[in-house]
Formats: C-alpha cells, structure tokens, sequence
C-alpha cells in the first residue's frame, strides 16, 4: 500500500529503512521505541508537574528506557549511544539512590 502511494522520496526512503531495521532486528526496535517512549513520557510528567515532580515514578521509568536502549545500543554496534546511555545510567541510578536516601532534606 505504501509502495503504490505517492509521498515525498525522503518520506519513502525513511520508511523504507524502518522496515529494513525492523527486518534486520525487531527486538532491537521495539527496544529503542519503548526508549523513546519512556524518554518521552519523562519529560512531559516531568515539564506538567514542576517545580515537584514525581521523582519516584519519574526515575524508574527513565532508567528502564536507559538499561533497555543499552542493549539496543550494543545490538547496533553504537559506541555512542552505548557511552551516552552508561553515562546517564551511572549519575542517575546515583541520583535515585540520593533521592530514596532522602539526601537534601
């Protein structure tokens, strides 16, 4: 159906590379939409309830993109986004363990 329609070549080629990511590994694409899902999701309950957001909500969600989007990242042989994604992991798996420590009270 997308084949017989007529879009943009960039929208066409953009398409066409999903589906041969998706063909070359579904799992890992899964993994990076639920990444960026979470990502997402972060943000916004993060930007509707400050100045107090719901960090304990809010940090689980967060990591688990992070940890799934690790893997992913290995999968694709991204450097990168593998040093980008352990960086955040680190300062915010400290950030929680401060947080439920009650650090700043």
């Amino acid at each position: 159906m997308v084949d017989q329609m007529v879009m943009p070549r960039w929208l066409r080629d953009g398409i066409d590379y999903v589906k041969r990511d998706w063909d070359d590994n579904p799992w890992r694409v899964a993994g990076e939409m639920y990444n960026w899902f979470t990502s997402v999701t972060s943000s916004a309950i993060f930007a509707l309830t400050v100045p107090t957001p719901p960090f304990l909500l809010l940090y689980p969600l967060w990591l688990s993109g992070l940890i799934v989007m690790i893997f992913c990242a290995r999968s694709r042989g991204s450097t990168g986004i593998l040093a980008v994604c352990l960086s955040m992991l680190a300062m915010d798996s400290i950030g929680i363990i401060r947080l439920m420590m009650g650090a700043g009270r």
